[in-house]
């Protein structure tokens, strides 16, 4: 397995039993296979790290990276302003800008 440092949003990640999971923006290492690291490291989705292999790889999430240790809104009710969901959406990592100009419509559908 190859350690990888998650910094896209959120990356779908192929395991080599043929698990598929989800593994969100981190600065904690997720252990991945070495071919889909490579995979994902050649679209910009990841960074390969070095980790000793003796040493188990953290679970801790750093206050940066964790939205509840932040203060970040809770998710709001589908009836909620668009400057709720704006607002939301930039608390998990998407561009602010790119979170105006979407409708509310459409960053209610990227939360559900």
């Amino acid at each position: 397995m190859t350690a990888v440092i998650v910094t896209a949003p959120v990356v779908l990640v192929t395991y080599d039993d043929g698990l598929v999971q989800y593994q969100y923006q981190s600065v904690v290492p997720v252990e991945v296979p070495e071919a889909e690291a490579a995979r994902l490291a050649h679209l910009g989705l990841v960074t390969v790290t070095d980790v000793d292999d003796d040493e188990p790889i953290s679970e801790d999430v750093p206050a940066s990276v964790n939205p509840q240790a932040t203060g970040s809104p809770e998710r709001p009710p589908r009836s909620g302003s668009k400057e709720a969901w704006v607002e939301y959406a930039v608390s998990h990592g998407i561009d602010r800008q790119l979170a105006e100009d979407s409708t509310k419509a459409d960053l209610i559908a990227e939360f559900d």
